[in-house]
């Protein structure tokens, strides 16, 4: 594994602590909010999903109404 490659694997796992160990701990220490971050992380695939499916449709309308040209 490369330098890349280490610097990849530190980075996405920080970002993976981050974002199961917050709200876990925003749970613990904001009173009342408790039983909404589990509800929070099961609706927070849908907006994902809806921008995944954006930017595919957007590529495929760009490729059918521009065709790619030809430089040589």
């Amino acid at each position: 594994m490369g330098l890349a490659g280490l610097t990849a694997t530190g980075v996405c796992s920080m970002v993976g602590a981050g974002i199961n160990v917050i709200p876990f701990m925003i749970q613990r220490n904001v009173p009342g909010i408790g039983p909404f971050v589990l509800e929070a992380f099961a609706f927070a695939p849908l907006p994902e999903l809806l921008c995944c499916l954006t930017i595919t449709l957007a590529v495929e309308i760009t490729q059918i109404f521009f065709e790619p040209v030809s430089v040589i």
